[in-house]
């Protein structure tokens, strides 16, 4: 995994796999998703870093990116669809 931040910007991409980008769908209100022609997300790019943080904060969770998407064509996610996939981080007892 490789992590690149733009302090200018304020946006975060963190590359998950090696490969050509296919497309770029977007996943959420400034975070998009990029895929390669299998469908496998290779690397995703946060341009509201701060309302992310806030939101998966607000979850008290753990945030998980999709591994595929099969139809890049039909892809939406709203942001709360995007919530709604974040999972409780399990906290030790």
């Amino acid at each position: 995994m490789k992590l690149r931040y733009d302090p200018e910007s304020g946006a975060l991409y963190v590359r998950v796999e090696e490969g050509a980008i296919e497309e770029t769908v977007q996943h959420a209100d400034g975070v998009y998703l990029d895929i390669d022609a299998g469908g496998r997300v290779i690397g995703a790019e946060f341009l509201t870093l701060k309302e992310l943080a806030e939101a998966i904060t607000a979850e008290g969770g753990r945030w998980e990116l999709p591994e595929r998407i099969e139809n890049p064509d039909s892809y939406e996610a709203s942001r709360a669809e995007s919530l709604t996939r974040m999972r409780p981080a399990r906290r030790p007892a």
